[in-house]
């Protein structure tokens, strides 16, 4: 053996001795999370009483998310790694949750259900072997960061005719329902704050072009005044993150360190403390509801909410899907988020491939072969990006995992900018930094 090869395989055994170490801590952060804001998650159809024995009704739980996620100990980065480790989280959050579950439904099979649908899942996106694209249409021409930012901007001084509020998170709420737009302007927003301007941030960041950088990150910013969502407000400070993080840490470990800051955030605002006195404090319910509720725990609330509805309600064999729609009698004439919204009066209830592609399309037991068949997306992605750093793909990728944990596939694809990605990746030279001819324009 090597001198090389030793200290390579240190390294390795190292990164996988602190993977370990975040499983466990993300694991067991989670579930304090849940645990402790039961009382206030009853709302949510979801109450913790006290058992005699806590301790072995939360074993099989914990020690199952757990073995699930020693997958992400063992696998290589991928963009699929990315986007499973996000669906993980759901799902560890999802088997606590049916721990304790008050609705109406099969939670013993739905418990075992869940864990099967996410390792089908991981099987093709975890897919990393390298396949050479000998042929593409064309490779993208290298000014094609600055173009994207011209656009960028272009569509922000658009989208302001229809409503530009320069308003907090309490604003959100009332003056989102003022702005109206086109389904085409929607779509083009989508795609510009999901896949296009993470794209000119990785090639940027990849060029060492700081000053275009910091004006693309000022351009999203400001995307937030013209759309209302708290997507976008948190799009440019999490893609600044994932950057920086990534310089210090591998990629493995900037991934669950992504998801693992949000959920401390939370941890730290509401641990020993009662509930009226983390209400009265604005920072520490903004910091549990914002970061920690909607960003990790809701998703697996709203897992666990659609199994219940399907439970009792007709399938939708993925008529929630538009041209699907167009050819197949729906039993449902709006969207599932509105849908959710009347059925449990609990506001609009986005909800993940795992729910919509998932549970309501086919239900429970056919949501894994469901999966599998989503898995494959990411499959194709991990191939159109194995030309691309790694790094690159994961900043450039950042923001279509956050959006996974709220969004189908299928408007992800379309809307949130998952396919315009692919299309970037594919057509992208392997060596970013030969678009970079002229030192002086940044």
């Amino acid at each position: 053996m090597t001198f090389e090869s030793l200290i390579t395989r240190r390294l390795i055994n190292r990164e996988r001795l602190c993977l370990s170490v975040l499983i466990v801590f993300f694991v067991g952060a989670l579930n304090f999370l849940l645990w402790r804001a039961a009382e206030y998650l009853q709302a949510y159809h979801y109450h913790i009483g006290l058992p005699q024995h806590f301790g072995g009704v939360v074993a099989l739980p914990t020690c199952l998310a757990m073995l699930l996620g020693s997958i992400f100990i063992f696998a290589r980065f991928s963009f699929g790694y990315f986007v499973g480790f996000y669906l993980f989280s759901i799902v560890a959050g999802y088997l606590w949750i049916n721990t304790f579950s008050v609705l109406d439904y099969n939670q013993g099979a739905a418990f075992w259900l869940a864990a099967l649908s996410l390792v089908l899942f991981l099987i093709p996106a975890l897919a990393t072997k390298k396949v050479s694209i000998e042929r593409r249409p064309f490779v993208l021409p290298k000014r094609s960061p600055e173009a994207i930012l011209i656009i960028a901007i272009g569509v922000l001084g658009a989208s302001s005719f229809h409503g530009f509020y320069l308003v907090g998170i309490e604003g959100m709420i009332d003056h989102r329902d003022d702005i109206v737009r086109s389904a085409g302007m929607n779509y083009i927003l989508g795609n510009m704050v999901g896949a296009a301007m993470p794209f000119a941030l990785a090639c940027f960041i990849e060029q060492g072009r700081r000053t275009m950088c910091a004006v693309l990150i000022i351009v999203t910013l400001l995307y937030y005044p013209v759309t209302l969502t708290k997507m976008v407000l948190f799009a440019a400070p999490f893609m600044v993150f994932v950057a920086v993080v990534s310089r210090w840490l591998t990629l493995r470990l900037t991934v669950m360190v992504s998801l693992l800051v949000p959920l401390l955030i939370g941890v730290i605002a509401i641990a020993g403390l009662d509930w009226e006195t983390i209400k009265a404090s604005h920072w520490r319910w903004e910091a549990f509801m914002i970061p920690a509720f909607r960003f990790v725990a809701f998703p697996s609330l709203a897992l666990e909410h659609y199994l219940a509805f399907f439970h009792e309600h007709p399938l939708t064999y993925f008529c929630q899907i538009g041209p699907v729609k167009r050819l197949l009698a729906c039993p449902y004439h709006e969207p599932l988020a509105f849908v959710m919204e009347r059925a449990f009066d609990m506001g609009r209830m986005n909800a993940s491939l795992l729910a919509t592609e998932g549970v309501a399309s086919v239900g429970p037991v056919f949501a894994p072969l469901v999966l599998f068949g989503c898995g494959i997306v990411f499959t194709v992605a991990n191939i159109v990006s194995a030309h691309l750093p790694a790094r690159f793909v994961l900043i450039s990728g950042a923001m279509i995992p956050v959006t996974l944990l709220n969004v189908p596939l299928s408007i992800t694809m379309t809307t949130n900018g998952l396919a315009l990605l692919l299309f970037l990746w594919l057509l992208s030279p392997s060596d970013l930094r030969l678009w970079r001819s002229d030192r002086s324009v940044s």
